[in-house]
């Protein structure tokens, strides 16, 4: 038998916790990990996210080996809650988590976003402590041709006029 001590736990060949004696939530948690049962994020992916106005955004967050745990989306200028697992916790319908069949992936996706969408949004995990990942999301305005030429044929001038609302 392959077994791992700490604080009075044996962690057997197949992965399950073995208590000798009583063990506090921190040890049991140490063993999760060590377990490899906890789940994490994967920080591997774009965080920051530009996009135009009215072309739908994805956040895309990772979580591998979520287990019983539940990702949920969170708009952290007013702290809403968006999504929980699959479901959606907003009247806004433009915010909707997709998720395909068993898959690692939990994507926020915000439809027609405006630039008061722009901020950070976070991928949260509910574990003890949280695990969470932040993204910045850009919303930039669209281009806006403000003069055209006048006579044909002529030189194309063109003037752009962009803002940018931190």
């Amino acid at each position: 038998m392959c077994a791992c001590y700490l604080y009075g736990l044996t962690l057997a060949p197949d992965r399950t916790v073995i208590s000798r004696n009583r063990f506090s939530i921190v040890a049991r948690r140490i063993m999760e990990m060590a377990a490899g049962s906890f789940p994490f994020l994967e920080y591997n992916v774009p965080r920051n996210v530009t996009t135009v106005v009215g072309q739908t955004a994805f956040l895309h967050c990772r979580v591998e080996q979520l287990g019983d745990k539940a990702v949920s989306w969170i708009r952290k200028r007013d702290l809403h809650i968006l999504t929980a697992g699959i479901l959606t916790y907003t009247s806004d319908q433009r915010f909707q988590v997709i998720r395909p069949d068993k898959s690692e992936n939990w994507t926020l996706q915000i439809k027609f976003p405006q630039e008061r969408d722009a901020g950070i949004y976070e991928c949260q995990v509910n574990t003890e402590p949280k695990m969470s990942l932040a993204f910045q999301l850009n919303v930039v305005g669209t281009v806006v041709i403000v003069d055209t030429p006048h006579h044909r044929p002529s030189n194309l001038s063109i003037v752009c006029e962009s803002t940018y609302v931190a």
